[in-house]
């Protein structure tokens, strides 16, 4: 058998090189098409979002076209007021007969009405000098009051009683003749008051509410406070 004596070897380095230099490229290309396509599907999915959000506030105005107004959550504020207190009390002047005893009078007895003098028992005792004999005709007229309290008048200068009148022509009559109803307006370090007339009825007329500015003004009170005050009239 022969013997080889010399033998070619080839370098291949620079294909190798040339090989690899192609396929870092080829990487580089393939990583840069993917983030590109990465970048794309971001930006749909972006403007899906945006849609998806476009159609949420269509469909909110379109509901609030249909269904408004909305019915607002109410808030009770509460406030202190306050509470007025009423007290009625009657006051009746009984009628005086033959049989009765003359007692002490209040203040609502207005005294017996004498039509001629003959029946007025002083004028007798002038002309005669002496007691008359024959008993005092009956008194029928009389006035009957009513006083309400109030004690938001307190803070006023306006007395905290009103007080309603009633004058009868008769005690067989049902209905007062006039209707009257005043109260008071004290000062400082004024002890009984200035009498403040608020409403007056004559039979069955109509109701004069005499409460005007110029009385508030001359009494040195708010118009509105007696205006409060005559509202607890008793006038039928």
């Amino acid at each position: 058998m022969s013997k080889i004596e010399s033998y070619t070897t080839h370098n291949f380095d620079a294909v190798n090189d040339h090989i690899k230099q192609i396929s870092k490229r080829e990487s580089a290309r393939t990583f840069a098409y993917r983030l590109k396509s990465f970048s794309r599907i971001f930006i749909y999915i972006a403007a899906a979002a945006l849609i998806f959000a476009f159609v949420l506030l269509v469909i909110g105005w379109f509901y609030r076209i249909l269904y408004a107004p909305f019915k607002e959550k109410e808030i009770e504020i509460v406030r202190p007021e306050v509470v007025e207190k009423q007290v009625v009390q009657v006051v009746e002047v009984p009628v005086l007969t033959q049989t009765s005893e003359i007692t002490d009078s209040s203040m609502s007895y207005r005294g017996p009405k004498f039509n001629d003098d003959s029946s007025d028992p002083f004028s007798s005792i002038e002309n005669n000098n002496q007691i008359p004999q024959k008993p005092v005709k009956v008194v029928k007229t009389y006035t009957q009051f009513q006083t309400v309290t109030r004690d938001d008048m307190i803070a006023t200068n306006i007395d905290s009683q009103i007080i309603t009148g009633y004058e009868y022509s008769s005690s067989e009559t049902d209905f007062p003749e006039i209707q009257f109803c005043y109260t008071y307006v004290r000062e400082t370090g004024d002890r009984y008051g200035k009498r403040v007339d608020l409403m007056r009825k004559k039979g069955n007329s109509a109701v004069d509410n005499l409460v005007t500015t110029e009385m508030a003004q001359e009494l040195n009170v708010s118009r509105a406070a007696l205006r409060r005050a005559a509202t607890s009239c008793q006038i039928k």
